[in-house]
C-alpha cells in the first residue's frame, strides 16, 4: 500500500509540473501568476517535491529487493526440506585427475563444486583452462588453499589469511569471478585443532572463522566422505558412499555433502556414486552462496 501511494503522489506531482509548464507557455496566464521570480520558486517547490519521492521511491525498491532475496533463499531451504539435494564436491585440484571428473560431471549433466589449490594452477596453462572451461560450464569453484601445506598455513590469522588471498585472487584472474565458497585444508574441525597447537589457544580459529565470514565467504566442511583417499576398493568407496548417503533423507534437510579427493580411484568411483544417488532419489546442485549448510563437522 504505502509503494502504491508512493507513487501516486510521484505521478500526482508530475502532472502538476507538467501544467504549470504549460502556464509558462501561455502567456495570459503567466502575467495572472505574477513576476518570473514567483514562478521560479514554485517550480524549485516541485521540484524539492519530486526529489524527495524519487528517494523514497528508491528506498522503497531497495526494501523490496532486500525482501524478495530473503524469500527466496527461504524457499531454496525449504525446497532442501522436500527434495533431496546432493552436493558433490571435489578437493586439492586442478590436475589431469581433475579434468576427467569435469568430463563424466559433463556427461553425466551433473554440476559440482571444486575446492582448488592455487599452486597446481600457477604457471600452468593447461589446469588454468580446464578451471576457466569448468567454471564456464555451471561448476562451482571454491578455495582450498594456495599452498596446501597445513603446517604453514594454520601458524596464525595472517598466515591463514595471506594464503586465502593469494588463492582467491588467481581464480579471479582465471575465471573472472568471485570465489567466495571457501573449504579449510583438512576440514574446520582440523583448522581449529591445529590453530589451538600452534599459537596455544582456541582464540586464533575463531577469529579467523569470525572474519571469514564478516568478508562474506561461506565456509563449508562435508556429511558423507567417500573415503577415496584412503580406500583402495572401488567398489566399497561406492556402497560406503550410497550407504552414508541414506541417513540424509531421513533428516528435516534432505542435503548430503559429499567429499571426494583428487586421486584415480575418484574417476573410477564417481559414475556408480552418481547413479547411486539418482536411484536414491538426489538431484545435484553446486554449493549455494547464500548460506553455509555445512560450517563444522
Amino acid at each position: 500500500m504505502r509503494f502504491a501511494s508512493v507513487c501516486s503522489a510521484f505521478i500526482t506531482a508530475l502532472l502538476s509540473l507538467l501544467l504549470l509548464f504549460g502556464c509558462i507557455k501561455e502567456k495570459n496566464t503567466m502575467d495572472n501568476m505574477g513576476n518570473f521570480e514567483d514562478v521560479r520558486t514554485k517550480i524549485e517547490e516541485f521540484n524539492e517535491d519530486i526529489t524527495e519521492l524519487e528517494s523514497e521511491l528508491a528506498s522503497l525498491t531497495e526494501d523490496r529487493a532486500e525482501v524478495a532475496e530473503k524469500l527466496r533463499v527461504a524457499e531454496k531451504r525449504a525446497g532442501y526440506k522436500k527434495n533431496p539435494t546432493a552436493f558433490l564436491t571435489f578437493d586439492e585440484g586442478f590436475t589431469s585427475v581433475t579434468v576427467s571428473v569435469v568430463n563424466q560431471l559433463n556427461e553425466a549433466g551433473v554440476k559440482a563444486t571444486f575446492f582448488v589449490i592455487g599452486k597446481n594452477l600457477a604457471n600452468n596453462t593447461e589446469m588454468q583452462e580446464a578451471l576457466k572451461a569448468a567454471s564456464d560450464a555451471g561448476h562451482a569453484i571454491g578455495i582450498r588453499s594456495y599452498s596446501g601445506d597445513m603446517s604453514e598455513i594454520y601458524k596464525n590469522e595472517t598466515a591463514y589469511f595471506e594464503d586465502l588471498y593469494k588463492c582467491r585472487d588467481l581464480i579471479k584472474q582465471i575465471t573472472g569471478k568471485d570465489a567466495v565458497l571457501v573449504r579449510m585444508p583438512g576440514g574446520s574441525a582440523t583448522a581449529e585443532y591445529r590453530f589451538k597447537k600452534n599459537t596455544g589457544s582456541n582464540d586464533c580459529f575463531k577469529a579467523v572463522l569470525a572474519r571469514l565470514i564478516a568478508e562474506g565467504f561461506i565456509v563449508n566442511d562435508w556429511t558423507v566422505d567417500t573415503g577415496d583417499a584412503t580406500v583402495s576398493n572401488v567398489d566399497t568407496i561406492v556402497s560406503n558412499t550410497l550407504k552414508k548417503a541414506q541417513t540424509p533423507l531421513k533428516n528435516e534437510s534432505k542435503t548430503c555433502v559429499i567429499l571426494f579427493t583428487n586421486n584415480n580411484r575418484t574417476t573410477k568411483a564417481l559414475p556408480s556414486i552418481i547413479e547411486g544417488l539418482k536411484t536414491l532419489g538426489y538431484a545435484f546442485e553446486t554449493m549455494p552462496v547464500e548460506f553455509a549448510i555445512v560450517r563444522q563437522r
